[in-house]
């Protein structure tokens, strides 16, 4: 939500290297144009199959699984 965004930025202005990992199957445009928009890095978890990753937008930096995806 609005105020997860503006706590993570607060906390960026102290030059903190962050990241949002947010939940794989609630992810939305919304969310990933609001990262991108704000330069925010952005994880996506837990992934359970090679199909989920190859859905994923190409913004996603990295990704959390339960097993190799290879």
């Amino acid at each position: 939500n609005n105020n997860d965004v503006k706590e993570f930025l607060n906390l960026r202005k102290n030059k903190e290297s962050l990241f949002i990992n947010h939940k794989f199957n609630k992810l939305n445009k919304k969310i990933i144009n609001e990262c991108k928009n704000r330069g925010i890095e952005l994880e996506a978890w837990t992934l359970n199959s090679k199909k989920e990753y190859m859905r994923l937008d190409d913004y996603i930096s990295g990704v959390t699984c339960n097993y190799y995806l290879g």
